[in-house]
């Protein structure tokens, strides 16, 4: 089965292309997460950074589609969006979700669930 390396969403009337991250990347932020360090400003920037730099915008132009980077050095690009929060906050669960979901998906399928039954 092919990796889905990319895939276009509209986010608050936008349109976007969201990457994968590399899997080093991807492997690093999961530990972040799993171990609660993801909510850490420093560890949360980096994180949002990484996620941003696989995302562009959809600009159209005649008839074709160009995906514009809107993230790079820590800091957007694209300066619409730099003060926009509810479009970033949107895009990086988008994105997040993008890269993570299948590997909690895989990841909970493989923890047994309880039986809580009351007798």
């Amino acid at each position: 089965m092919a990796l889905e390396r990319f895939k276009d969403v509209t986010i608050n009337g936008r349109d976007f292309r969201l990457g994968l991250v590399p899997a080093h990347i991807g492997s690093w932020v999961l530990v972040q997460v799993m171990t609660g360090k993801s909510t850490e400003l420093d560890v949360y920037q980096k994180i949002q950074s990484f996620l941003f730099a696989e995302c562009s915008l959809l600009v159209h132009k005649d008839e074709a589609v160009i995906p514009m980077k809107i993230f790079a050095d820590g800091r957007f690009i694209n300066v619409d969006l730099q003060y926009d929060t509810d479009t970033a906050m949107d895009l990086y669960k988008e994105s997040f979700s993008f890269n993570f979901d299948p590997f909690f998906e895989k990841l909970n399928n493989k923890i047994p669930e309880t039986d809580q039954t009351t007798t």
